[in-house]
Protein backbone atom coordinates (compact mmCIF):
# COMPACT_ATOMS: atom_id res chain seq x y z
CA UNK A 1 0.00 0.00 0.00
CA UNK A 2 2.74 2.46 0.98
CA UNK A 3 4.59 1.89 -2.31
CA UNK A 4 1.41 2.68 -4.27
CA UNK A 5 0.90 5.91 -2.35
CA UNK A 6 4.48 7.03 -2.98
CA UNK A 7 4.20 6.09 -6.67
CA UNK A 8 1.13 8.29 -6.92
CA UNK A 9 2.83 11.17 -5.08
CA UNK A 10 5.93 10.87 -7.28
CA UNK A 11 3.74 10.82 -10.38
CA UNK A 12 2.10 14.07 -9.30
CA UNK A 13 5.40 15.69 -8.34
CA UNK A 14 6.93 14.79 -11.71
CA UNK A 15 4.44 17.14 -13.37
CA UNK A 16 5.37 20.11 -11.20
CA UNK A 17 8.25 22.50 -11.65
CA UNK A 18 10.90 22.57 -8.92
CA UNK A 19 9.96 24.85 -6.09
CA UNK A 20 9.38 24.27 -2.42
CA UNK A 21 10.17 20.56 -2.67
CA UNK A 22 13.39 21.30 -4.54
CA UNK A 23 14.45 23.83 -1.89
CA UNK A 24 13.66 21.26 0.79
CA UNK A 25 15.71 18.67 -1.11
CA UNK A 26 18.60 21.14 -1.32
CA UNK A 27 18.34 21.60 2.45
CA UNK A 28 18.72 17.83 2.89
CA UNK A 29 21.79 17.93 0.62
CA UNK A 30 23.11 20.87 2.63
CA UNK A 31 22.85 18.80 5.82
CA UNK A 32 24.50 15.78 4.19
CA UNK A 33 27.39 17.89 2.93
CA UNK A 34 27.76 19.82 6.19
CA UNK A 35 27.81 16.59 8.18
CA UNK A 36 30.46 15.10 5.90
CA UNK A 37 32.64 18.21 6.26
CA UNK A 38 31.84 18.60 9.96
CA UNK A 39 30.59 22.17 9.59
CA UNK A 40 27.25 23.79 10.42
CA UNK A 41 24.64 23.66 7.65
CA UNK A 42 23.14 26.86 6.32
CA UNK A 43 19.36 27.09 6.35
CA UNK A 44 18.07 27.40 2.78
CA UNK A 45 14.81 25.43 2.63
CA UNK A 46 12.61 28.54 2.74
CA UNK A 47 14.47 30.38 -0.03
CA UNK A 48 13.34 30.55 -3.65
CA UNK A 49 14.55 27.58 -5.67
CA UNK A 50 17.24 29.37 -7.70
CA UNK A 51 18.62 31.13 -4.63
CA UNK A 52 18.72 27.85 -2.66
CA UNK A 53 20.51 26.17 -5.59
CA UNK A 54 23.09 28.97 -5.77
CA UNK A 55 23.67 28.93 -2.02
CA UNK A 56 24.12 25.17 -1.92
CA UNK A 57 26.64 25.35 -4.78
CA UNK A 58 28.58 28.15 -3.08
CA UNK A 59 28.48 26.28 0.24
CA UNK A 60 29.95 23.11 -1.27
CA UNK A 61 32.73 25.01 -3.04
CA UNK A 62 33.58 26.81 0.22
CA UNK A 63 33.64 23.49 2.10
CA UNK A 64 36.01 21.99 -0.46
CA UNK A 65 38.32 25.01 -0.28
CA UNK A 66 38.40 25.23 3.50
CA UNK A 67 38.44 21.55 4.47
CA UNK A 68 40.05 18.37 3.21
CA UNK A 69 37.45 16.29 1.44
CA UNK A 70 36.76 12.84 2.83
CA UNK A 71 35.18 11.06 -0.14
CA UNK A 72 34.26 8.05 1.98
CA UNK A 73 32.39 10.24 4.47
CA UNK A 74 30.55 12.07 1.66
CA UNK A 75 29.49 8.71 0.23
CA UNK A 76 28.42 7.31 3.61
CA UNK A 77 26.34 10.32 4.67
CA UNK A 78 24.60 10.43 1.29
CA UNK A 79 24.10 6.65 1.36
CA UNK A 80 22.40 6.92 4.75
CA UNK A 81 20.02 9.60 3.45
CA UNK A 82 19.24 7.60 0.30
CA UNK A 83 18.68 4.48 2.38
CA UNK A 84 16.20 6.35 4.60
CA UNK A 85 14.34 7.45 1.48
CA UNK A 86 14.27 3.84 0.23
CA UNK A 87 12.80 2.67 3.54
CA UNK A 88 10.28 5.53 3.58
CA UNK A 89 8.98 4.89 0.07
CA UNK A 90 9.34 1.12 0.08
CA UNK A 91 10.60 1.33 -3.51
CA UNK A 92 12.39 -1.81 -4.68
CA UNK A 93 11.48 -2.05 -8.34
CA UNK A 94 13.88 -0.65 -10.92
CA UNK A 95 11.23 1.59 -12.51
CA UNK A 96 10.35 3.18 -9.15
CA UNK A 97 13.99 3.71 -8.21
CA UNK A 98 14.79 5.32 -11.57
CA UNK A 99 11.72 7.59 -11.37
CA UNK A 100 12.68 8.74 -7.88
CA UNK A 101 16.35 9.33 -8.71
CA UNK A 102 15.59 11.19 -11.96
CA UNK A 103 12.99 13.33 -10.16
CA UNK A 104 15.37 14.22 -7.32
CA UNK A 105 18.18 15.13 -9.70
CA UNK A 106 15.92 17.18 -11.97
CA UNK A 107 15.01 19.19 -8.85
CA UNK A 108 18.63 20.19 -8.35
CA UNK A 109 19.31 21.21 -11.95
CA UNK A 110 20.62 17.88 -13.25
CA UNK A 111 18.98 16.22 -16.25
CA UNK A 112 19.65 12.51 -16.13
CA UNK A 113 18.41 9.52 -18.07
CA UNK A 114 19.38 5.89 -18.41
CA UNK A 115 19.17 2.76 -16.31
CA UNK A 116 19.80 2.00 -12.63
CA UNK A 117 21.78 -0.19 -12.52
CA UNK A 118 23.38 0.54 -15.86
CA UNK A 119 24.51 3.46 -17.96
CA UNK A 120 23.48 7.02 -17.08
CA UNK A 121 23.72 10.12 -19.25
CA UNK A 122 23.68 13.59 -17.70
CA UNK A 123 22.95 16.14 -20.40
CA UNK A 124 22.60 19.19 -18.15
CA UNK A 125 24.14 19.94 -14.78
CA UNK A 126 23.72 23.19 -12.90
CA UNK A 127 26.86 22.47 -10.90
CA UNK A 128 29.03 22.14 -14.03
CA UNK A 129 29.00 25.94 -14.11
CA UNK A 130 30.26 26.09 -10.51
CA UNK A 131 32.60 23.14 -9.99
CA UNK A 132 36.04 22.61 -11.38
CA UNK A 133 36.85 19.03 -12.45
CA UNK A 134 38.43 18.19 -9.08
CA UNK A 135 35.43 19.53 -7.17
CA UNK A 136 33.07 17.62 -9.44
CA UNK A 137 34.92 14.37 -8.71
CA UNK A 138 34.64 15.00 -4.98
CA UNK A 139 30.95 15.92 -5.01
CA UNK A 140 30.09 12.98 -7.25
CA UNK A 141 30.61 10.86 -4.13
CA UNK A 142 27.36 12.37 -2.85
CA UNK A 143 25.65 11.25 -6.07
CA UNK A 144 27.13 7.78 -5.79
CA UNK A 145 26.08 7.43 -2.16
CA UNK A 146 22.58 8.82 -2.68
CA UNK A 147 21.82 6.58 -5.67
CA UNK A 148 23.33 3.57 -3.89
CA UNK A 149 21.21 4.23 -0.81
CA UNK A 150 18.01 4.59 -2.84
CA UNK A 151 18.72 1.48 -4.91
CA UNK A 152 20.01 -0.71 -2.09
CA UNK A 153 23.76 -0.56 -2.73
CA UNK A 154 26.26 0.07 -5.50
CA UNK A 155 28.68 2.55 -6.95
CA UNK A 156 28.61 5.28 -9.60
CA UNK A 157 31.64 5.47 -11.90
CA UNK A 158 32.03 8.37 -14.34
CA UNK A 159 33.71 8.02 -17.73
CA UNK A 160 32.93 11.56 -19.01
CA UNK A 161 32.24 14.81 -17.19
CA UNK A 162 30.92 18.15 -18.41
CA UNK A 163 33.40 19.86 -16.07
CA UNK A 164 36.24 18.22 -18.01
CA UNK A 165 35.05 19.62 -21.33
CA UNK A 166 32.80 16.77 -22.44
CA UNK A 167 29.42 17.46 -23.99
CA UNK A 168 27.73 15.49 -21.23
CA UNK A 169 28.50 13.27 -18.27
CA UNK A 170 28.44 9.53 -18.70
CA UNK A 171 28.44 7.19 -15.76
CA UNK A 172 27.78 3.60 -14.93
CA UNK A 173 25.91 2.63 -11.80
CA UNK A 174 26.77 -0.87 -10.71
CA UNK A 175 25.14 -2.73 -7.83
CA UNK A 176 28.24 -4.90 -7.46
CA UNK A 177 30.90 -2.61 -6.03
CA UNK A 178 33.60 -4.93 -7.40
CA UNK A 179 32.60 -4.20 -11.03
Amino acid sequence: MRVHVFRMILGLLNHLNPGFFASFELQVLMRITAKAYDVPAKVIWYKPYKKALQEYGAFTVRCMKERKADKRRLYKTAYAAGSRLRRLTGFRERKDIESLVFYLYRNIGITMKGDIPGELLISECYFAGIYRPYECRIMSMVDSGMIAGISGGGRLTFSNRITEGCENCRACFSRNVND
